[in-house]
C-alpha cells in the first residue's frame, strides 16, 4: 500500500495520497467516519463481505468508490458513484439540418443552374457539397 501511494501520487503533485495498513472490516467496524474525509476511494482485491459494507457506506456518504482487480492478464475495473448530470450547452458536434426532402425555392434554382457534366475539374471542386446531393435525389 506504501509503495503503490508513492507512484500514484508521484503522478499528480497536486493530490494527497495516504494509506492504511489495516484490515477494512476493522475500519468499518472501530471507524466508519473514517471515510468521511476522502474524495474518492480505491480498494483491489477486495472480498465481496468486506467490500459490500464499504460500498454502502460510501454511497451514504456521497464518496466515489473504484474497485479494482486483476486475474492474470485480465482485469476489471467497477466504478460506484451517484448520478452525475452533465449538460453540455455547446455540443461539439452537431449535424445540420440540411432539409434536403423540401428544398427552399432559391436553393433549387441555384442547382438547376449548375451542370456538373460540364465543369472542369477545378470548378467542379468548389461546388457546395449540397449540389451533388441534391441533384441525386432529384434522380
Amino acid at each position: 500500500a506504501q509503495i503503490a501511494t508513492q507512484l500514484l501520487v508521484e503522478l499528480n503533485p497536486d493530490v494527497k495520497g495516504d494509506y492504511v495498513d489495516e484490515p477494512i472490516e476493522e475500519l468499518l467496524k472501530n471507524n466508519p467516519n473514517f471515510f468521511s474525509s476522502f474524495s474518492v476511494v480505491i480498494a483491489t482485491t477486495l472480498n465481496e463481505r468486506a467490500l459490500l459494507p464499504l460500498s454502502e457506506l460510501l454511497w451514504n456518504l456521497g464518496v466515489p468508490l473504484i474497485v479494482a482487480r486483476s486475474y492474470g492478464l485480465i482485469g476489471l475495473i467497477r466504478l460506484q458513484i451517484k448520478e452525475h448530470t452533465i449538460i453540455e450547452s455547446h455540443p461539439d458536434t452537431q449535424n445540420p439540418d440540411l432539409r434536403l426532402d423540401r428544398p427552399f425555392m432559391a436553393l433549387e434554382q441555384y442547382v438547376s443552374r449548375i451542370n456538373l457534366d460540364e465543369m472542369d475539374l477545378k470548378d467542379h471542386a468548389h461546388v457546395p457539397y449540397v449540389v451533388p446531393l441534391l441533384k441525386c435525389l432529384e434522380e
